[in-house]
């Protein structure tokens, strides 16, 4: 049978999220190899490093800014989404929610949170809206009939076309 110290370990090395501990001047406590992988080091080579080690630049300053805001707020967690920088120099699109860990003394303490990989997601929003963006600017009219027959997208040379407001075309 498992105590529980065993059984946290085995789920967080198996977690498909990366989950990290940051102690309170922004040093990686600890991390598991998914949170490691996404950034293609070693959890042995970021055990130690400050966070910043794996922060697109820019990142950091957007990351402390929120958690400022977090920190003074009654909310317990936060999530950012944010580019971190791999070992090669590449970026990775990710989510990081994070929540502040507290001292004895009700001090602030650090960090604990999961680190997604949200690269697809962010391909589809830019895809997305290239395609917007084409459909919008079209000289010829362009719509999107719903089950009903109904016209739910159309742009503005659609609008023009028939010669009423957008609104009555939806």
């Amino acid at each position: 049978s498992y105590d529980r110290v065993q059984l946290f370990e085995e789920l967080a090395d198996n977690a498909v999220d990366g989950l990290f501990a940051l102690d309170s001047n922004g040093y990686i406590e600890y991390c598991n190899q998914s949170y490691a992988a996404m950034a293609d080091y070693d959890c042995s080579e970021l055990l130690g490093a400050h966070v910043s080690k794996t922060m697109a630049e820019g990142e950091l300053e957007r990351a402390q800014a929120v958690l400022s805001d977090l920190l003074q707020s009654d909310r317990e967690s936060d999530t950012i989404d944010m580019s971190i920088a791999t070992s090669d120099g590449d970026h990775v699109d990710v989510s990081y929610h994070f929540k502040p860990r507290e001292t004895a003394d009700d001090e602030y303490g650090g960090l604990i949170g999961v680190v997604r990989d949200i690269s697809d997601r962010k391909q589809r929003e830019r895809e997305l809206e290239q395609y917007r963006t084409l459909v919008e600017s079209a000289g010829d009219p362009m719509y999107v009939l719903d089950k009903t027959g109904h016209i739910r997208v159309c742009n503005e040379a659609m609008v023009e076309f028939a010669g009423v407001e957008r609104t009555d075309l939806h």
